[in-house]
C-alpha cells in the first residue's frame, strides 16, 4: 500500500474526531481561529506517534522534521480558513475542512521527500 493512502487512511480516523470536537465546541467558544489552533496542536501532537511508527519510519530525525512542520500545521491550516471564510463560503466547518486537506496535503510533501532522502 503506498504512504500516501496509508496516510491519509491513519489521518482520515484522527480527522473525523478533530472536526466532530470542532463542530461541537464551535457552538461555545467564539473564536473559530483560535479554537481550531488548539485543536489542531492537540491532534497533531498524538498522530505523530502513529506516523513514525506506521508511515515514516525511514526519517532519522523524524520527531524534529515532523514538530518543525506541525509547529506550522495550525498556523497554516487557520489562515486558510481565515481566507476561504473571507473569499470563498461562510461555513465554517466546511471551510475547516478544506483548509485542513490541503494543510495535510503540503504536510505530507513535506515529510515524504525527507523520508525518501534518509
Amino acid at each position: 500500500m503506498s504512504k500516501l493512502i496509508k496516510y491519509y487512511l491513519l489521518v482520515s480516523f484522527f480527522y473525523i474526531l478533530e472536526i466532530y470536537i470542532f463542530w461541537v465546541f464551535q457552538k461555545i467558544v467564539l473564536n473559530d481561529i483560535l479554537l481550531n489552533f488548539i485543536i489542531r496542536i492537540f491532534f497533531v501532537i498524538i498522530f505523530s506517534h502513529f506516523l513514525r511508527k506506521n508511515i515514516f519510519n525511514k526519517i532519522q530525525s523524524f520527531y524534529f522534521t515532523f514538530y518543525s512542520v506541525a509547529l506550522l500545521n495550525p498556523l497554516i491550516s487557520s489562515m486558510f480558513i481565515y481566507l476561504i471564510l473571507n473569499f470563498m463560503s461562510e461555513n465554517v466547518t466546511f471551510a475547516k475542512f478544506l483548509a485542513d486537506v490541503l494543510t495535510s496535503a503540503i504536510s505530507f510533501s513535506i515529510l515524504y521527500v525527507a523520508n525518501e532522502k534518509d
